[in-house]
Order: structure tokens, then C-alpha cells, then sequence
């Protein structure tokens, strides 16, 4: 009996049986995701409204709906990803490949929202400090380094498709 847990035992239909589990777990996950991370901004907003301005309010309000956004993107592309893998015999199509570089420019755009908002917050302080804190710096970064490792993968999948490709045509 072979072990389901080794990758080198699995055949083609179970390798395809996982990843259907993991793009279902991912889906859930990714509402689940969403759904906290609502209920959390609303917490948030409610708190910034007691203790800042009203500018920062409406700051923090258009941040949060953005952030949403992006979150929603995110995670369409992710399960789309799946999906595109799903449906091909290799991973390695030109389709996949732009999806990753697509959640790359949509990480990018997260972390740069959130680095600018902190480095506003820090170099004029006009957010005084209690609605937006260093968490934002913390998330500019780390996600524009994710936002590279993304791009740098959505380039290695790029040239799998081309080498797909050319071992496809020598066939």
C-alpha cells in the first residue's frame, strides 16, 4: 500500500484530489479572513472615532475600505490561481504566472498605503499617534518584501512556461 503522504507515491488524479482540498481550504480561509478582518477595522474605526479628529476618521475609514479591497483581491487571485492549476496539465501556463505578478502589484500597493500612512503618521504627526501606530511601518515593509518574493516568483514561473513551452514543442 503505497503512503499518501509521500509526493513520490501519489499519482497524477491524487496529486489533482489535494490540490481541489487545498483551493477549498484556501476559499474558506479566505472568507474567514475577510469576515475578521472587518469586524476588526470596524472596532478600530469605532475606537479612532472617539479618540481622533475627524480627518483621521475619514482617513482611517478610507484605509480600512481599501485595505478591504486589496484583501478582496488578493484572495480572488489566489483561488483563481488554483483554479488555472487546477484546470492545465502544469502549473507553468502564462495565465498563472501573470496572476502571481498581479498579487504582487496588489501587495505592492498595500504596503506602499501603509508605509506612506506611517511615515505621514511619524514625520507630521497629524494623526497624533493613537489611530495609526507602527504596525503600519511594520506592514510597509514586510509587505513590500513580500511584494518582491512574489514578483521574483511570478518571473520563475514566466520562464517555466517558456521552458513548458519548448519541451512541449519538441514533442
Amino acid at each position: 500500500m503505497s503512503n499518501l503522504n509521500d509526493i513520490n507515491e501519489r499519482t497524477l488524479e491524487q496529486e489533482r484530489n489535494k490540490l481541489k482540498q487545498c483551493c477549498n481550504i484556501v476559499k474558506i480561509e479566505a472568507v474567514v479572513l475577510i469576515l475578521v478582518y472587518i469586524c476588526t477595522t470596524a472596532r478600530q474605526l469605532i475606537n479612532a472615532r472617539n479618540v481622533g479628529s475627524a480627518f483621521a476618521t475619514i482617513i482611517c475609514t478610507l484605509v480600512a475600505l481599501v485595505d478591504v479591497v486589496l484583501m478582496i483581491g488578493v484572495t480572488s487571485i489566489i483561488i483563481g490561481i488554483f483554479h488555472d492549476i487546477e484546470r492545465s496539465d502544469s502549473p507553468f501556463v502564462y495565465s498563472i504566472a501573470d496572476k502571481i505578478k498581479g498579487l504582487s502589484n496588489l501587495v505592492f500597493a498595500g504596503a506602499g498605503l501603509h508605509f506612506v500612512i506611517f511615515m505621514v503618521n511619524e514625520l507630521k504627526g497629524i494623526f497624533g499617534g493613537y489611530v495609526i501606530n507602527s504596525v503600519d511601518g511594520v506592514m510597509g515593509v514586510v509587505g513590500l518584501l513580500i511584494g518582491v518574493v512574489l514578483m521574483a516568483i511570478s518571473y520563475i514561473f514566466a520562464y517555466g512556461c517558456k521552458l513548458q513551452q519548448e519541451y512541449d514543442e519538441t514533442l
